[in-house]
């Protein structure tokens, strides 16, 4: 049966992952920190895949299925209609690793997404369509943006028809995903095995991943991963960008984060007190930004930290988004006072 499968690339130049040697290592460490990170302790050994090599690409297959988490609605519905009712769910977790010459690729099936998501190089698919735009000739379906000046967080924004990239750019949007319709000469020239008619526009959804909008075998997803490693080896355009991505991790991590912790421990004299206008307060909203859709439309905000023994623990449920900083904020102060920076920063690690 076809299938429609998103792709992903492993950031293996993480500093969880580049110690271990080889791709299966990788792989494996890979998976039993995401394991670990969710309270599993499941432990993923090399002989829980599946591998086959087809022309010097190596595949590895990992499938879970199990019976995770119990529905909500249980807790909804009366006793008197759920008594000796079954409401565990069923959990599948596919994950199809891609080894080539220089990367580390994986697509994925059911719930495994929460497994990679830590190691993925999260700008992935845009980086990878920078390298084949025409923004003369490609035509924005969608496109979802992120804000990073002024008041709007996120925009999605739809289009009727032939609305070229070169109409889109705009200063202070950073794109999140889009979807295209290729040019012809490109989808031609990188895709010709995918193509069913003449002058066809090959369809692409990127963002962290690239994804080719139409039902194909496992015989084109080879293909398609041997066409990007083509793609990865031209030059990147800059025509998506209003902005310069760092991805200098020793840079982020020596500098960048250690200059938020200090303005987030600044911040935390006026927490849990009177809003003054003349104090520049910490302006940032408290989330994970690849779930942005999700915060800004949730009804109630749980929050959750980890016990010295790693696991998740529940200390408050929020109404308010923008309660969510200083509901957080509070509870770092009452477990270790104002002053203690350190246990308070390695608290706010431990959120989820």
């Amino acid at each position: 049966m076809a299938q429609i499968p998103k792709i992903y690339r492993i950031d293996t130049s993480l500093e969880k992952l580049k110690s271990y040697l080889g791709a299966e290592e990788k792989i494996v460490a890979l998976l039993n920190l995401s394991l670990l990170n969710l309270g599993t302790l499941r432990k993923v050994e090399n002989s829980d895949f599946k591998k086959y090599t087809l022309d010097g690409v190596n595949y590895y297959l990992y499938l879970n299925n199990s019976k995770e988490k119990e529905s909500e609605w249980k807790e909804f519905l009366p006793d008197k209609l759920t008594n000796q009712c079954d409401f565990l769910e069923d959990k599948i977790s596919l994950l199809l690793f891609i080894e080539t010459d220089n990367f580390l690729f994986v697509t994925i099936g059911g719930n495994a997404y929460r497994l990679i998501v830590p190691f993925i190089d999260h700008s992935f698919g845009l980086d990878l369509y920078s390298r084949i735009i025409k923004p003369e000739k490609d035509e924005i379906v969608s496109i979802r943006t992120r804000g990073i000046t002024g008041n709007i967080a996120g925009l999605s924004e739809h289009y009727r028809s032939k609305y070229r990239i070169i109409d889109f750019i705009k200063f202070g949007k950073i794109p999140q995903e889009i979807n295209i319709k290729l040019s012809e000469d490109i989808s031609k020239e990188f895709f010709s095995f995918l193509l069913q008619k003449v002058n066809e526009q090959l369809s692409i959804e990127v963002g962290k991943a690239f994804k080719i909008k139409k039902p194909i075998e496992f015989d084109d997803l080879h293909k398609i991963i041997k066409e990007i490693n083509v793609i990865l080896e031209l030059a990147p355009s800059d025509y998506l960008k209003s902005y310069e991505e760092i991805k200098d991790n020793i840079l982020i991590s020596n500098f960048l984060v250690r200059e938020l912790e200090t303005i987030i421990f600044d911040d935390l004299q006026y927490v849990g007190k009177p809003i003054n206008d003349v104090v520049e307060r910490f302006q940032f909203d408290f989330f994970n930004p690849n779930s942005l859709d999700k915060y800004y439309e949730a009804d109630k905000f749980i929050l959750k930290a980890r016990d010295e023994n790693g696991l998740l623990k529940q200390f408050s449920i929020v109404l308010d988004k923008d309660m969510v900083y200083e509901t957080i904020m509070i509870e770092g102060i009452n477990r270790f006072g104002y002053n203690n920076k350190e246990s308070i920063l390695f608290f706010l690690f431990l959120l989820d």
